[in-house]
């Protein structure tokens, strides 16, 4: 493989040459150009240098011949020019010098893309690490009634509600009725609350905790709300400053 450029020192090459005729400069500059591409000096068979510059007719050899008694050294292994083949060598030696540079900049950049990729897989790691020992494990119970998922504390940073989808009365909820209402009918107060929860639209009908949106019901305003009949006029009647203290 030949070196990208031949460097022609003009003032040093026409101070040698300025005495030869342009066909002896052509086959000067020609045979350089080989010694060049090669690395090396010309061939010792004349007719291999006249291949070499195109020489075909007799001056054109007897031109050949001068410019290789003038300007070449003959060595055992070639025709040497001695300028030519110094810039030969100086240009190898940049040439390793580069070379040898770049296997040290590229084993020193391959080093330090090893030890950025060995730090990313590290952090990558440890930032696994962290991310689970802070995820919260959240196990739930297969047998969980709804009130009781609803009364649950569950790990999560929002809790949502849901709407009203029970039929009938829970036996928590009966138990308590009976306890702080004990005259209520709970059967028909829950149709009330249940007719007037589902007709709630949208988010008007979401609640976080229907057990305690039915004793907050229960509490409301009138206290005589879901009575039975007779139970409510009695209740009325107790309430009522006219009856107290008779029987």
């Amino acid at each position: 493989m030949s070196f990208a450029f031949l460097p022609l020192f003009t003032g040093d090459y026409l101070k040698k040459t300025r005495h030869l005729t342009p066909q002896k400069h052509g086959v000067y500059l020609l045979l350089m150009m080989h010694c060049w591409d090669t690395k090396g000096p010309l061939p010792l068979d004349e007719q291999e240098c006249a291949g070499i510059a195109n020489c075909r007719s007799a001056d054109e050899i007897d031109s050949l011949r001068y410019v290789l008694s003038k300007f070449f050294i003959c060595m055992e292994d070639g025709w040497y020019n001695e300028r030519c083949q110094a810039e030969i060598e100086r240009s190898e030696a940049i040439s390793n010098k580069r070379a040898n540079a770049g296997r040290l900049g590229g084993a020193t950049r391959a080093k330090h893309l090893k030890e950025k990729k060995k730090e990313a897989n590290d952090s990558q790691m440890q930032a696994n690490a962290k991310h689970v020992s802070l995820t919260p494990t959240l196990t739930l119970t297969p047998t969980l009634t709804l009130n009781s998922l609803a009364n649950t504390a569950v790990p999560s940073t929002k809790v949502r509600g849901s709407r009203f989808a029970l039929t009938a009365p829970p036996d928590d909820w009966r138990s308590w009725t009976g306890e702080h209402f004990p005259g209520a009918s709970t059967d028909r107060t829950f149709a009330s609350f249940r007719d007037y929860w589902i007709a709630q639209p949208g988010q008007r009908g979401v609640r976080l905790d229907w057990f305690a949106t039915w004793r907050n019901w229960l509490r409301r305003d009138n206290p005589n709300r879901g009575l039975d009949a007779d139970a409510a006029l009695i209740a009325s009647m107790e309430n009522d400053p006219r009856f107290k203290g008779k029987s």
